[in-house]
């Protein structure tokens, strides 16, 4: 298994590549063409063109899949257009949220004035399942099976029922929970004991992935483990907000 900062390479052959990706890097570079970004850093590794089949956004951690040459990645571009991929994301979020699947069925489009996405009737259809595997008093670890893909759609469904991601500055009003909001008689240590936020960055995951080999015409299914800043985040709440 191969493994970098970046990224941990899960499965390899002729046609595809599967990576866990760490959060903080790009799938596809931004404007700026010297930026880091997966794909470029796999193009380098591999010495070949990379083709990416779909995009998890930057702070988001998890399962991606690329192809390796044209034919496979029409065809897994196919399975995504037609839905057949299935695809389950982890997220910390405010708010205690049902252990049963609850439906999302709000569509989506862009708000020029902020450069957000929003719920809107006229936008493009985006439907989403979720539920809690786990709760504190305030807090829910939850599972989501998304049915589309558009930007932010785990984001923004979530926060628009009342369930906000941890560290998502764009849709959480109150995104940076520290250890003083949940741990009582809590008192700042280090040098500057200026606190810090237990999630810094968008509390989501890309936790599994399912699809069609490309050639092999079988059902395949990848899955990641929750990355550790995750785990630690989920570790305090549980700890000291579950009295």
């Amino acid at each position: 298994m191969s493994k970098s900062k970046f990224y941990t390479l899960i499965y390899e052959d002729e046609q595809i590549l599967v990576v866990n990706k760490s959060p903080g890097i790009p799938v596809v570079p931004s404007r700026d063409p010297n930026e880091k970004s997966l794909v470029k850093l796999l193009q380098h590794h591999y010495d070949q063109h990379i083709y990416v089949v779909h995009r998890i956004d930057r702070e988001t951690s998890g399962i991606v899949i690329f192809a390796l040459d044209e034919a496979s990645h029409k065809l897994l571009n196919v399975q995504f257009y037609k839905r057949s991929v299935e695809k389950h994301y982890l997220a910390i979020c405010s708010g205690v949220s049902s252990s049963d699947w609850t439906r999302v069925d709000k569509s989506l489009a862009m708000d020029r004035n902020t450069n957000r996405m929003k719920v809107d009737q006229r936008g493009k259809e985006a439907l989403s399942y979720y539920k809690s595997l786990e709760s504190s008093n305030r807090y829910s670890k939850n599972i989501i099976k998304i049915e589309t893909g558009r930007t932010h759609q785990v984001r923004i469904h979530l926060s628009s029922e009342g369930y906000p991601i941890l560290g998502d500055s764009l849709y959480n009003f109150n995104p940076y929970l520290k250890l003083s909001d949940i741990k009582k008689k809590y008192v700042a240590s280090g040098k500057d004991k200026v606190e810090r936020p237990l999630m810094p960055r968008t509390a989501l995951h890309a936790f599994s992935l399912q699809f069609e080999h490309p050639t092999k015409q079988e059902r395949m299914t990848f899955e990641a483990d929750l990355p550790k800043d995750m785990k630690a985040c989920w570790k305090q709440i549980m700890k000291w907000d579950t009295n």
